[in-house]
């Protein structure tokens, strides 16, 4: 059996640190990749260390601000759909445009619901109420992404002396044909 010589030992525990000093630097190399670019050069280690630390905070800040801005919009999502009549139920469809016409006495509330997409005059209801004998006090939209909301608050002094609020909405199912 051979004895190793003492100078292949020290060889080897050069190319033993040497390799794993390659190694270092091309993981650090890799982190600086990570980084965002900045202007002023780091030139040590630790203060590379360092500022990727801070980064990787500021990062996880980012990311659960984002997060929260999800489920918040997942909310407002879920609110217009329960407010829509729809529910939690996935096998509830509701057909739109929906009509809501609300007889308060002196005053009516009209309420459509709409997709985005389909083109309507919303003059044309307020066309609708004041030729039935409305006055119209308030008129207002929402849109909401994937549905919009219409509403408009009147007062009724003098309605028409065949009006009816089923008529009404019959003239107002006309104009989303």
């Amino acid at each position: 059996m051979e004895v190793p010589n003492s100078s292949s030992i020290k060889k080897d525990r050069k190319t033993i640190e040497r390799n794993r000093r390659l190694q270092m630097k091309a993981l650090y190399t890799k982190l600086d990749s990570l980084l965002p670019h900045s202007k002023e050069e780091v030139p040590f280690l630790m203060d590379r260390i360092e500022k990727t630390i801070e980064y990787i905070k500021h990062l996880e800040e980012k990311l659960r601000m984002l997060k929260e801005r999800k489920e918040s919009i997942n909310r407002r999502e879920r609110v217009s759909r329960f407010s829509s009549g729809a529910g939690t139920s996935s096998t509830s469809v509701v057909s739109l445009p929906n009509i809501q016409i609300h007889d308060l006495g002196s005053a009516m509330e009209v309420v459509v619901i709409n997709s985005p997409g389909e083109k309507f005059a919303f003059y044309d209801i307020i066309v609708v109420l004041e030729e039935e004998g409305a006055e119209v006090l308030n008129a207002s939209f929402w849109d909401l992404g994937d549905k919009v909301f219409y509403t408009v608050h009147s007062l009724v002094q003098e309605l028409k002396p065949d009006f009816e609020v089923a008529k009404m909405m019959e003239r107002m199912k006309g104009l989303f044909a």
